[in-house]
């Protein structure tokens, strides 16, 4: 499972779920405090360094794009292929980070992160998490089987 755009011809992909992105601070950053009364605008998030997160590729994402349309640069402190690391940077700097909104609440939920909604200028469409398979293996009983199982309990936990 992942939530990759653009699957290669190699593979064969289902979407499960939509995956809303939220902007993540550790629980004392200036932002934290700063948006529990008001919403964050394009300034906020470009004014701090940022951890990104990508699977493969350039480190530029969604945000990136819709931050030079409101004329406003990410700064980059460091890039990541996994969310597991970034709460750990995030405990020991000012960096703020883009994270799926489930993955934030659960970190929340520790006292791991503090976060906000992403300001509306910079919102796009959320993340889809599919399920990606090898299209070799596509009529597999046991591929099949695997992907019927995801599929139930992904549109379970979603309702």
């Amino acid at each position: 499972m992942c939530p990759m755009d653009d699957v290669p011809r190699t593979l064969e992909a289902r979407e499960l779920f939509p995956v809303p992105l939220v902007l993540a601070m550790r629980p004392d950053h200036p932002l934290a405090r700063r948006a529990r009364g008001t919403h964050l605008t394009v300034g906020d998030v470009a004014a701090y360094q940022h951890a990104v997160v990508v699977f493969a590729g350039p480190p530029r994402t969604r945000l990136d794009h819709a931050l030079e349309a409101s004329g406003a640069t990410r700064h980059p402190a460091v890039v990541l292929n996994s969310f597991l690391a970034v709460p750990y940077l995030l405990a020991v700097s000012d960096a703020v980070a883009v994270l799926p909104g489930p993955y934030a609440r659960r970190l929340e939920a520790l006292g791991r992160v503090a976060f906000a909604p992403v300001p509306d200028a910079l919102s796009a469409p959320p993340l889809r998490m599919r399920l990606i398979w090898p299209r070799r293996l596509g009529a597999s009983r046991a591929w099949v089987w695997l992907r019927d199982l995801a599929s139930a309990v992904a549109e379970e936990q979603t309702r």
